[in-house]
């Protein structure tokens, strides 16, 4: 029987910590490195980012951050 493969429906899972460095008092925030976080931002709007449900009702929490997820 020969192997079977799949294409996963992402590319990465990222944790709270990683997004909440956005907020604007935040060292590396969204002000200081547009080009990152724009580029994280298009990966999550294609769903190559991901995040579990915990971490997702957490962010929709954040003012900020609700509306990128």
């Amino acid at each position: 029987m020969g192997q079977m493969t799949f294409s996963p429906l992402y590319k990465y899972i990222i944790d709270t910590c990683s997004l909440f460095e956005q907020n604007a008092d935040r060292k590396y925030n969204r002000a200081v490195h547009k080009t990152l976080w724009s580029n994280i931002e298009q990966l999550i709007k294609s769903k190559q980012i991901v995040v579990c449900s915990d971490i997702s009702n957490e962010v929709k929490k954040n003012e900020e951050l609700g509306k990128t997820i």
